[in-house]
């Protein structure tokens, strides 16, 4: 159940992520102080600021979209934030979704237009009747200035385990990302099209010597598209970050998946038998397994296309006997990343 969560919680960020964005922050309109109600649910209420990729966040950039997650009891019909000051900020493309348990999440997108190093904001929720009050869910963050003079001479390409460009990516998996900077730079980080911070991971410097410095991470994106975009920006010795002239545009695809497959239930060894998969359009081949781990030979696997996708069908041959053997399936991506596991049923193969 847990890993179920996990999965959709992806899916339902990298959703919101993809949809527009605009903000709005209006005058404080009536909000009620907690009723006894409430105040006994305040334990429940919980509220925080989160990256594309599900971490915490503690800073972002003045007009960067960011995520807010908030858990609140199920009986709540919608949530708002409340800034210092008091003006009420409503959460975009807001996501609701049943936890199971008495308590609902919330996932929207806020943008901050003032920078401060420690700005604060309190959640409120609405009841039945659209009442809003007060809870005791706060979070802090601080919102840096990012200086819209432009820095030149940087570059930024997205590249394989071999150095080559890439010209496409795949949702949910890692890449790497390489940039050049003058030497100044201290820093880097990237932002996509909806001004959204993108992480990147591992992130190695290598001065030049030349007044240059070179830049390695790995970074991935959590939806598919045509012309996706990062944009790289730096920051200078006082830590204040700048756009620069460096974006990489490329496109999405999204991750490869098997629906279903289907065997025999019985076999004879050295005699081949007819395995079909159903895989979603960006599976580009198959690999399978025994249950021993021993990857087994798949020999003129094709596909035909479908409403789902594509639908493989190869014939596989086995030299082993034994009662309950099963394999493991993957499809494999345009770019040789792998799909979840999908295990077989279980085959009886006998002696000829």
């Amino acid at each position: 159940m847990k890993t179920m969560k996990k999965v959709f919680f992806a899916l339902l960020v990298g959703a919101i992520a993809a949809s527009s964005f605009a903000v709005s922050a209006t005058a404080a309109q009536p909000v009620e102080e907690p009723a006894a109600a409430v105040i006994a649910q305040q334990s429940v209420y919980s509220v925080r600021a989160l990256s594309q990729d599900g971490t915490d966040l503690t800073s972002v950039f003045k007009n960067e979209v960011f995520l807010v997650e908030a858990i609140t009891p199920d009986t709540v019909t919608n949530v708002k934030l409340l800034n210092e000051y008091d003006l009420q900020i409503n959460l975009q493309d807001t996501v609701r979704y049943d936890r199971g348990d008495g308590t609902a999440a919330w996932v929207g997108k806020i943008s901050v237009g003032t920078a401060g190093a420690n700005r604060t904001f309190t959640l409120i929720a609405a009841d039945e009747n659209g009442v809003y009050s007060r809870t005791d869910a706060t979070f802090s963050i601080e919102v840096k200035n990012l200086q819209e003079t432009e820095l030149t001479g940087c570059s930024l390409r997205a590249v394989d385990e071999n150095g080559n460009t890439l010209t496409t990516v795949t949702v949910g998996h890692s890449f790497r990302v390489e940039a050049t900077t003058p030497s100044s730079v201290t820093s880097i980080k990237l932002l996509n099209e909806t001004k959204m911070q993108i992480t990147i991971n591992d992130l190695v410097r290598t001065d030049n010597g030349d007044g240059t410095v070179s830049w390695s991470g790995t970074t991935m994106v959590s939806t598919a598209g045509q012309n996706r975009k990062l944009q790289l920006i730096a920051a200078n010795q006082n830590g204040v970050y700048s756009y620069t002239d460096a974006e990489i545009v490329f496109e999405a695809l999204p991750a490869p998946q098997i629906f279903s497959v289907e065997i025999p239930t019985t076999g004879k060894v050295n005699v081949p038998f007819t395995v079909t998969v159903q895989t979603n359009s960006n599976v580009e081949k198959l690999e399978m397994y025994n249950e021993y781990g021993l990857k087994m030979s798949i020999p003129n696997a094709s596909f035909v296309t479908n409403a789902q996708g594509r639908l493989w069908t190869f014939q596989l041959q086995v030299g082993t006997a034994g009662s309950n053997r099963y394999f493991v399936v993957y499809g494999v991506g345009a770019n040789g990343e792998r799909s979840a596991p999908m295990e077989t049923g279980k085959i009886d193969i006998s002696i000829v």
